[in-house]
């Protein structure tokens, strides 16, 4: 047995080398192990893949209505008057380029001349007579004054009347002989001027 005494100085040093071991330093944690820490957690956040949200959005897409799934909305009164109403159809107005043709004995669209209501020459006579109208243009002036004085008969070319009262016109029906016309025109012309001042009824 060694008896060869030991400084305190050695003494000390030996105990620093066997009691003070050196702490392991790791890295990263060992598998498996996770380092806790009392001012932070760790909180795990599942990644969302495009397909996914795909199929999140077509669920929401069903379960909100549309309208065209629903009942059918009613139809305002306004809109039923407008549809059950029949539109009120327009006749067709006469151009204004258009002449308005009118018979002086039968008020037909027609020209007085050729009217076949009163045909008969002694009747147009008579008629014209009774409205106090003169024998150029069946207006209710004297021949002196009507302004188509020198417009001549299309069947005899006279301008003496109109060929509405002339016995060759062939749209009319001559009850008057030829020779006796003359005089019968020229007695009618001055009744009518009676008629238009108030002094005769004419032939009624």
């Amino acid at each position: 047995m060694d008896t060869t005494p030991v400084s305190a100085h050695s003494q000390a040093s030996k105990v620093v080398e066997f009691h003070s071991p050196q702490p392991m330093v790791l890295s990263t944690p060992p598998t498996g192990e996770i380092p806790s820490s009392p001012t932070s957690s760790v909180v795990e956040v599942p990644v969302q893949r495009p397909e996914d949200r795909a199929v999140r959005t077509s669920a929401k897409q069903q379960l909100v209505a549309r309208p065209e799934d629903g009942p059918p909305k009613p139809i305002p009164l306004e809109r039923q008057w407008a549809v059950a109403r029949p539109q009120p159809q327009q006749s067709p107005q006469p151009s204004s380029s258009e002449p308005t043709v009118m018979c002086h004995f039968c008020n037909g669209r027609h020209w007085s001349s050729s009217c076949s209501v009163v045909f008969r020459l002694t009747d147009r006579m008579k008629m014209n007579v009774n409205r106090g109208a003169c024998f150029l243009c069946c207006r209710k002036h004297a021949e002196k004054d009507c302004p188509f004085k020198e417009r001549r008969c299309r069947a005899c070319k006279s301008r003496s009347h109109d060929t509405s009262f002339c016995y060759l016109n062939n749209g009319v029906e001559n009850d008057i002989d030829a020779l006796e016309y003359s005089g019968f025109l020229e007695q009618c012309k001055a009744m009518a001027d009676m008629v238009r001042k108030g002094e005769s009824t004419g032939f009624y």
